[in-house]
C-alpha cells in the first residue's frame, strides 16, 4: 500500500491536529503494511524519509516575526486565501493524478482533489455547533468545502464516538462510512518526581507541585474566560501558592480578558508561557499540582489524556467527547457555570483523598489510549477505503 499524508499541520505552531499527524507519520513509516509514504506540504510532495530527515529545513517556522508580519498582511488581502488554496490544490492534483495503488489521508477535515481512495479525519464539529467561537474566514472555508469533502471521502475517521454520532445526526452521513478511532498518548507522558523535572522547570521558573496548569490554544472555545473568572475567586492564599500557568499558542477572541490576565500577572498569580516545545511538555505536566481543561466543546481532548498519563489530578468539563476520555478519573464540571468551576478548582487543589485517588487512576485510564492502537485501526480504515473505491 502506498500512502499520501498531508503534513501541513506540522508547521509551527503544532496544535492538536499537528500532534495527531506527527504520531500517525511516526508509526506508519515503520509499518510493514505501508510500502511508501509521500508527505504533502503546500504545493510539494516529499518522500517520508526525506521529509523526516530534513523536516526543520522543509517547514517554514512561522514564529519568525518578519515572516509572520508578511503572512498576516498577505492574508488580509481579499481572496488571497482562496487563491492560495486553489493553486495548491491544482499542484497537488497534477502531481498525484497518475499515481496507482495509492491512498490519500487528509488529517485536517477537507480533502484535496484526488482520483484514488480517500480517507479524511474529522476531529470535531465546533464550526457548526459554535460558529461564534471561530473567525469568520474559518467558517467560510468550512462552509465551502467540508460537506463536499465528507461526501467524496471513501471513509471518515473521528476521534470519538461522540463526533461520529454528530456526523450521523447533524449531517446524515452513513454510519458505515465512519469509524471512531481514539487518539493515543506518547510514552513520554509518565509520572515524574521533582528530581526528574527540575532541569526543565527551572527554564520556566516553575517549582514542582507549586502551580496549576492549563494547556490550550487561546481561543473562546477553550473557555479560558470562565476559568479565569473562577480562578480569581479562589482564596488569596491558594492563588499565591498555586499560580495559574497557561501554555498554548496565541489564538484569537480573548481581548476582553486582557485586563484580568494582566492584573493576575502583576500579582504573580498567573503566567503565560505561550508555545512550549513538545519535548518540554511532559515535564511541565508532571510538575503541576493539577490540570484544568474546562473546554466548552471537544472532539477528544488530548491534553487531558496527557495529564492523566503523567499522574496529575485533572478537572475537565462534562461536555461533548470529554467523558469518553476521562472516564471516572477526574473531576467534571459545568463549563458554563463559574461556581461549578470554582468548586472544582478548590477540590482539585486541596482535597487530598481525591488527589491520591486521581493520581493512581489517571495513568491506568491513559493506558486505554495508545498510538499503536490508533494506527492499527487507521490501517483497517485504509483497507476499507481501498475496497470501497
Amino acid at each position: 500500500m502506498n500512502l499520501i499524508l498531508n503534513v501541513e499541520t506540522l508547521a509551527h505552531p503544532v496544535t492538536g491536529i499537528g500532534r495527531y499527524t506527527s504520531e500517525l507519520l511516526r508509526e506508519l513509516v515503520n509499518n510493514s503494511s505501508i510500502d511508501q509514504i509521500q508527505c504533502n506540504l503546500g504545493s510539494f510532495l516529499f518522500d517520508s524519509e526525506q521529509f523526516l530527515s530534513h523536516k526543520k529545513d522543509i517547514i517554514i517556522v512561522k514564529k519568525n516575526r518578519p515572516f509572520q508580519r508578511i503572512r498576516e498582511l498577505a492574508h488580509s488581502i481579499p481572496l488571497f486565501t482562496e487563491l492560495k488554496i486553489g493553486l495548491q490544490n491544482r499542484a497537488f492534483f497534477k502531481k498525484t493524478k497518475n499515481l496507482k495503488e495509492t491512498i490519500y489521508h487528509e488529517p485536517n477535515y477537507i480533502l484535496k482533489p484526488f482520483n484514488g481512495p480517500c480517507v479524511v479525519s474529522v476531529h470535531d464539529l465546533s464550526f457548526l455547533n459554535f460558529p461564534q467561537y471561530h473567525p469568520k474566514k474559518r467558517i467560510k472555508y468550512f462552509k465551502r468545502g467540508f460537506l463536499k469533502s465528507l461526501l467524496r471521502a471513501d471513509q471518515i475517521i473521528t476521534d470519538s464516538k461522540f463526533i461520529k454520532r454528530e456526523l450521523i445526526t447533524l449531517l446524515e452521513i452513513s454510519p458505515s462510512k465512519i469509524t471512531a478511532i481514539p487518539l493515543g498518548c506518547s510514552g513520554l507522558f509518565i509520572p515524574r518526581q521533582k528530581q526528574e523535572t527540575y532541569k526543565i522547570l527551572d527554564q520556566y521558573d516553575l517549582n514542582h507541585g507549586d502551580y496549576l496548569l492549563s494547556v490550550a490554544t487561546f481561543e473562546p472555545r477553550k473557555n479560558l474566560k470562565n476559568l479565569i473568572q473562577a480562578y480569581i475567586q479562589l482564596s488569596k492564599s491558594l492563588k499565591k501558592k498555586y499560580p495559574l500557568i497557561l501554555v498554548g499558542d496565541q489564538g484569537w477572541g480573548l481581548s476582553d480578558l486582557k485586563k484580568e490576565i494582566e492584573n493576575l500577572e502583576k500579582q504573580g498569580e498567573l503566567r503565560r508561557l505561550g508555545y512550549v516545545p513538545k519535548k518540554h511538555l511532559p515535564f511541565i505536566y508532571a510538575g503541576a499540582r493539577g490540570f484544568v481543561y474546562p473546554s466548552i466543546y471537544e472532539g477528544f481532548g488530548l491534553p487531558l489524556l496527557e495529564a492523566m498519563a503523567c499522574g496529575i489530578p485533572i478537572m475537565s468539563s462534562n461536555t461533548s467527547s470529554i467523558p469518553e476520555v476521562v472516564g471516572n478519573t477526574g473531576l467534571m464540571v459545568d463549563p458554563m457555570n463559574t461556581k461549578s468551576i470554582l468548586n472544582g478548582l478548590n477540590r482539585l487543589l486541596v482535597d487530598e483523598a481525591f488527589r491520591i485517588s486521581a493520581k493512581q487512576r489517571g495513568p491506568i485510564q491513559a493506558t486505554n489510549f495508545t498510538w499503536e492502537k490508533c494506527v492499527a485501526k487507521t490501517l483497517e480504515v485504509y483497507n476499507q477505503a481501498i475496497l470501497k473505491h
